[in-house]
């Protein structure tokens, strides 16, 4: 059985003056089944919610 994991989904890059990293969504998803965010977008787990829609999040390199 899997876990379902909540994710935020962010910009990878700027667009209409928002930031790249900007939180556009947040998802629900158990790993299972394949699953893209998108073009210009990427998913980072985040079970705890810290990161909201309208956040910015700041992916560590």
């Amino acid at each position: 059985m899997s876990s379902v994991i909540g994710y935020a989904v962010y910009r990878t890059v700027a667009v209409d003056g928002s930031p790249a990293g900007t939180v556009v969504n947040r998802v629900l998803w158990d790993g299972v089944q394949a699953w893209e965010p998108g073009d210009g977008l990427a998913a980072v787990a985040d079970p705890d919610g810290t990161y909201r829609i309208g956040s910015v999040y700041e992916a560590s390199e």
